[in-house]
């Protein structure tokens, strides 16, 4: 992938320095949550990265959890279909 030089003043940190983050925002979507910087990395309101390489950076802040619904009980002699379907 082929990349501009930064015209930014100080100069935007490359792709692979450890304040990549720092670089200038050049496209962004906050809609859908993402953000393309100057230096070609495309950050994800996450804080998950893809690279110009390709490689991916993890999200660095947690999803919040939500508990697992919690299904009805069925008796022993129940069928998991309905009265009116065969089994497949």
């Amino acid at each position: 992938m082929m990349s501009r030089p930064c015209t930014h003043e100080p100069v935007c940190p490359e792709a692979g320095a450890p304040d990549r983050d720092a670089a200038c925002s050049v496209a962004h979507a906050p809609e859908q949550g993402w953000a393309l910087l100057c230096n070609g990395v495309l950050i994800f309101e996450d804080l998950g990265e893809l690279l110009p390489s390709g490689e991916i950076v993890p999200p660095r802040r947690p999803l919040p959890h939500v508990p697992a619904a919690r299904s009805p009980r069925r008796s022993a002699s129940s069928s998991p279909y309905p009265s009116c379907c065969d089994q497949p």
